[in-house]
């Protein structure tokens, strides 16, 4: 017989968004429709890193735990025995501290950060039924406390010649600039862009993204530095051209929720990074002139006034409105279930975290 259902509550956090530093309090309830033997009710609060890819012919894959907290919620009088779970409603409280060295949650192809609690029935000669939910833990970034200068403008050029020798034609001259590095979600990136086309090929199209570059390996790979990296487009704008064009452009781009830029050393199997990309589309068998622009995404924005220290990671430390929280828009749902459990899960569950996204102005 199963249990009728299973639930996890965080008090005070129906969310369940938690902040690395912070301690969780919450509920594990368990609803039985009749009396139930069992050797041992667990729980467990599990956080870990893993990544498997292909490169070649060759598989990689490897798992880092960040967390593992496990506690026997209902036991036997020894070992031996077993114990009756009743019929009704049963609810056991827990607490759980979530250590400051974990990486911000991320869902990705190759790799995932991910935590979880899990209600565990050791039963007696047969397999264990599981119930699993997953919840956000955010490693917050203050971005005027990094490792460098956020605030200067950004520049980059890149110039083109087509063809070569006495052929060689004018230049095609592509500058971007930025106003800063830094940003939070919730901002906006406003992307300034000089095209002066000397040549007399066409320019067709100009394509600005924002792109989240996840980078996995393992602890295996890096020694040969084989990486699996995969793109996340979080925004795009088009400027159609079919000339010759040259001018100056101005395009905005939204940063959607998203996690912060991973800091130095902080996993090591999942890296997180973002960039600016602009591709100028030509005419012709020529290779598209590309200028990538890296920033850094945060959670604390640039300027904002602390209420205590100015290097603190906590939100609540900072004279600006409370974030909101959303889904991530670019990642997929997952299901928790590792392939041993879907068989005996009580039922399945999907997770997919949610980020802070600043509101006002900075």
């Amino acid at each position: 017989m199963m249990a009728q259902s299973c639930g996890i509550e965080f008090l005070g956090n129906p969310n369940k968004i938690c902040y690395t530093g912070q301690k969780i309090y919450g509920k594990a309830i368990v609803i039985l429709e009749e009396p139930k033997r069992i050797k041992k009710l667990k729980l467990q609060i599990l956080g870990l890193a893993t990544v498997s890819f292909n490169i070649g012919k060759n598989h990689y894959s490897d798992t880092v735990f960040y967390q593992d907290s496990r506690a026997d919620l209902l036991t036997p009088p020894s070992n031996d025995e077993e114990v009756t779970m009743e019929a009704g409603r049963h609810v056991f409280e827990f607490e759980c501290d979530i250590p400051a060295h974990c990486p911000t949650s991320f869902e990705g192809h190759s790799g995932s950060i991910r935590y979880m609690v899990k209600i565990i029935f050791k039963r007696p000669k047969i397999h264990n039924q599981t119930y699993t939910i997953g919840f956000t833990v955010i490693n917050s970034l203050n971005l005027n406390s990094y490792d460098i200068n956020l605030k200067p403008p950004v520049h980059e050029e890149f110039i083109k010649h087509m063809w070569c020798g006495p052929c060689k034609t004018r230049p095609m001259i592509i500058d971007g600039r930025l106003q800063k590095t830094g940003y939070v979600p919730g901002e906006s990136i406003p992307v300034h862009l000089s095209v002066k086309n000397e040549t007399s090929v066409e320019i067709k199209e100009i394509i600005i993204s924002l792109h989240l570059i996840a980078v996995s390996q393992s602890r295996k790979s890096v020694k040969s530095n084989i990486k699996d990296v995969q793109k996340f487009i979080l925004g795009q704008r088009k400027i159609a051209s079919n000339t010759k064009v040259s001018g100056e452009f101005t395009e905005t781009m939204d940063i959607p929720p998203a996690p912060p830029t991973t800091k130095t050393g902080l996993c090591e199997l999942i890296t997180i990074s973002y960039e600016i990309e602009i591709q100028v589309i030509i005419a012709g068998p020529h290779h598209n002139p590309l200028l990538k622009m890296p920033v850094v995404i945060g959670l604390i924005p640039l300027g904002a006034r602390p209420l205590s220290s100015p290097n603190s990671c906590n939100l609540g430390d900072f004279d600006f409105p409370p974030p909101i929280y959303e889904e991530s828009t670019f990642m997929e749902y997952v299901n928790l279930n590792t392939p041993n459990e879907l068989e005996y899960s009580i039922e399945e569950t999907k997770f997919i975290p949610m980020y802070p996204k600043c509101v006002g102005r900075y």
